[in-house]
């Protein structure tokens, strides 16, 4: 039987005035959950503590049945789409995939696409021609796609897209 993809497991976080959970959610192997809900309910904060950037208070987070709750961030194997794409603004296309790609092991982010292959990931996403270009000279179209390549770079073991 296959590991869930995801599993909160009684999830509370509290930031601030912000309170959080408890949230119970199992997610299997390659389902797919969008929340929708007004601004400030915890969307974005759920994914986040998801991706290790916020330690919650009590409960666990699990990927695909790996208690993941106290690593940090790099070592949940964790495909994360930020609201703002979040490129990095001091590297060019290339280096912003090819970033993602560093110490990556497993297979292939997308079938019939080598392993570290940046030219390849970008011409499958249709940027290949903006390589050479730096984040801030990007269309919000262009820097959406070159962010979903870097997220698929790394072949993660989970996407996270924070409204992509």
């Amino acid at each position: 039987m296959t590991a869930p993809g995801i599993v909160l497991d009684a999830l509370s976080l509290a930031i601030g005035n912000f309170r959080l959970g408890p949230v119970d959610v199992t997610l299997g192997a390659g389902e797919v959950l969008v929340m929708l809900g007004p601004n400030g309910c915890g969307k974005s904060v759920t994914l986040e503590t998801i991706a290790g950037f916020h330690r919650p208070d009590a409960g666990r987070v699990l990927i695909r049945g790996r208690d993941v709750t106290a690593l940090p961030p790099e070592r949940r194997n964790v495909g994360f789409m930020v609201q703002n794409f979040g490129l990095f603004p001091h590297l060019s296309v290339a280096q912003n995939v090819a970033a993602a790609m560093r110490g990556t092991v497993g297979p292939a982010p997308l079938a019939g696409l080598p392993r570290g292959d940046v030219g390849a990931l970008l011409g499958h996403f249709g940027v290949a021609r903006l390589a050479a270009r730096m984040p801030q000279d990007l269309s919000p179209g262009e820097k959406q796609r070159v962010a979903l390549a870097r997220a698929l770079a790394a072949a993660p073991d989970v996407f996270l897209f924070d409204e992509p």
